[in-house]
């Protein structure tokens, strides 16, 4: 990653996940990754069902992430992670 706000060295896509995490586990956030079977908005409590267990909260962010990009321009593919990133 190039010219992120905040950050002024050159840093791949994983250290800045981590630091995100880092950021938001010292203000008190618990990160937790899980495999989402359903979930309910229906009242003020939001539920997300997985398979291990259900979590209630008054609030959900739902950060889905993004599917890969498949180059379509000559030499794209080339330059993926040198001087081209999505």
């Amino acid at each position: 990653m190039e010219n992120y706000p905040g950050v002024p060295e050159v840093v791949s896509g994983e250290e800045l996940l981590s630091r995100f995490h880092h950021q938001a586990e010292t203000f008190g956030a618990q990160i937790i990754q899980a495999q989402v079977f359903d979930v309910s908005f229906a009242s003020a409590v939001k539920e997300v069902i997985t398979a291990d267990r259900v979590y209630q909260s008054r609030a959900v962010i739902i950060a889905t992430g993004s599917m890969g990009h498949k180059p379509q321009l000559k030499g794209e593919a080339e330059f993926i992670s040198k001087s081209v990133s999505y």
